[in-house]
């Protein structure tokens, strides 16, 4: 296992925080289950968890090309 570090704003530590209690895990739980599924490794959730992972990455990283979506 490798650390990752992830710059994070104090809200967004604080809620992520929260919001990993509310599902009895830890913030590094959550972030490590959500690459998993990205990733498509042997730790992940299943395919519905994958496609959607893969669906939040195409949204985040879509790009203007010749001005037209």
């Amino acid at each position: 296992m490798k650390r990752v570090y992830v710059n994070l704003t104090d809200e967004e530590k604080e809620r992520l925080a929260e919001i990993a209690a509310d599902h009895d895990a830890t913030p590094g739980e959550l972030l490590a289950a959500f690459v998993a599924d990205l990733t498509c490794s042997n730790r992940t959730g299943g395919g519905d968890e994958r496609m959607y992972a893969s669906e939040w990455l195409d949204r985040q990283t879509y790009r203007w090309v010749d001005g037209k979506m």
